[in-house]
């Protein structure tokens, strides 16, 4: 691990064993995140993080009463958090790649002021660094990274400065990212406006615009959120400018809102009959029911829940009337916050849709293999040396004389160093030299008495001594030396 500078001040992570056979894979987190979605997700993201396959025990004890449950209900509980994944980082390293991470410089900012950032890095020292610029590079990058990958690689266009970095680039992967928009930017843009106009009625009556009023235009009215707005200026300007010629784009969306499974422990049917002796109690016990799935209003249903409550009524009704508007918040649509039809490029070289919500796109393990086996079809094979070695004189001499062993690439003819062994008949190296320097020694060879099961005679053969050739460059593999000599 070592750290490159990034080129604002910041410093960006280089992590993995810098194979030259595999790209460099840099890491690029959506909006509002940091390197830590993409290193260590839990960190950042551990409130969407739930085990949806937990199973809870049918029958639960809850003591001995004299009265029976007054409610149906013992109370409710959610799916407990997932405590361990792995980060794209973890994955990528543990399957050989290298990565790059770092800080963007304006999360919750627009797209020109990250889009700055990294072209500056790009063009810097992921250019200029003997350590990693000879290297291959493919962008993974999640939700709005995706949409700043693709600003900077379709920059080459005006900006010659990045030339190199895009030249290496071979493929841009993009998790859950709004490549056609996202209606909840719509969303965020008319919550501005309604607020604005609250604003300016209150200013008529010469009354003060409350703090929450005020809070609420900084959030909605953030200029990075009109920005993913379907149809928007930027993300127009660089579809306009794609694709970016030999970058193989890949796109992934999700079509689940699902976040946690909401459960009721209700009182079993025997809780409410007493046992008689020695005078009546009542044995109280539970069983987990479902409830329904946070923020996916179908899983609701009526007769589930067992104490409705106004407020709960209420909360259902809106996320079903915001589900039939927004495919986002649809599950089998949407992931939350991107729709699956906006997360898909229409050059996609490939566009794959898993049942995940945005946030588990940064730890998904299913999804960390079908990126990987992407990745794979990127690996350069090492390069195939054949070499061959031959002695002099040929045939070898039986009685003492100097030898040399040359050896050369079959392809190039280039010569060769390596260690040269000679073999006795009985298995044991008995001299050793280089390649290309004489050496004096007799071929001379051995008798072996051999018995032949099928003639059942025992016959006699002539065993010569063997010169095998290790070679210094690693990548040649070893080769025996024909001496001339048949046994």
């Amino acid at each position: 691990m070592f750290q490159i500078p990034v080129g604002d001040g910041s410093l960006a992570v280089v992590e993995g064993p810098l194979d030259p056979s595999l790209p460099l894979v840099l890491l690029i987190p959506g909006m509002g995140g940091t390197a830590a979605d993409m290193t260590s997700p839990l960190s950042a993201r551990a409130y969407a993080a739930y085990d949806k396959t937990a199973s809870y025990p049918p029958y639960s004890h809850a003591g001995f009463n004299i009265v029976p449950p007054v409610i149906p209900v013992a109370g409710y509980f959610g799916d407990p958090p997932i405590t361990s994944v792995t980060s794209w980082k973890d994955a990528l390293v543990s399957a050989g790649f290298s990565t790059v991470s770092y800080e963007p410089s304006a999360p919750n900012g627009t797209l020109a002021q990250n889009v700055a950032q990294l072209t500056g890095f790009a063009a810097g020292s992921l250019t200029s660094d003997s350590r990693v610029n000879q290297l291959q590079v493919a962008i993974l990058a999640h939700s709005r990274g995706g949409i700043v990958a693709r600003a900077v690689l379709a920059g080459i266009r005006t900006n010659p400065a990045i030339a190199a970095f895009v030249g290496r680039t071979k493929a841009l992967v993009t998790l859950h990212s709004p490549h056609q928009g996202s209606s909840l930017a719509t969303v965020a843009m008319n919550v501005d406006a309604m607020a604005a106009k609250l604003q300016e009625a209150l200013a008529v009556l010469n009354q003060p615009s409350p703090d929450l009023l005020s809070m609420l235009r900084a959030y909605a009215g953030n200029p990075a959120f009109a920005e993913l707005a379907p149809g928007s200026p930027q993300l127009s300007t660089i579809s306009a400018m794609e694709p970016v010629a030999g970058i193989a784009y890949h796109t992934f969306g999700g079509t689940s809102t699902l976040v946690q499974r909401l459960w009721q422990r209700a009182y079993t049917p025997d809780s409410f009959i007493p046992l008689p002796l020695p005078f009546p109690l009542f044995h109280w016990a539970t069983t987990p029911l479902p409830l329904g799935t946070l923020l996916d209003p179908g899983t609701f249903v009526p007769s589930q829940i067992l104490l409705p409550l106004p407020l709960m009524t209420e909360a259902i009704a809106l996320m079903a009337q915001l589900a039939s508007s927004l495919p986002e918040l649809r599950n089998g649509a949407g992931d939350i916050l991107v729709a699956d039809a906006a997360a898909h490029l229409p050059f996609s070289a490939s566009r794959t849709t898993n049942a995940l919500n945005h946030a588990e796109a940064l730890w998904d393990p299913m999804l960390q293999r079908q990126v990987l086996a992407i990745l794979a079809q990127f690996h350069i094979p090492a390069p195939r040396h054949e070499a061959r070695a031959s002695i002099s004189p040929y045939p070898a001499s039986t009685a003492l004389a100097n030898h040399v062993v040359s050896a050369h690439d079959v392809q190039t003819g280039v010569a060769l160093a390596g260690d040269v062994a000679i073999t006795s008949a009985l298995g044991a190296v008995v001299m050793r030299a280089r390649t290309g320097e004489a050496f004096q020694f007799g071929f001379k060879p051995t008798r072996r008495r051999v018995f032949d099961p099928e003639t059942r005679t025992w016959t006699v053969e002539l065993v010569y001594p063997t010169v095998r050739v290790t070679f210094d460059d690693q990548s040649y593999h070893a080769v025996d030396v024909d001496i001339g000599r048949d046994a």
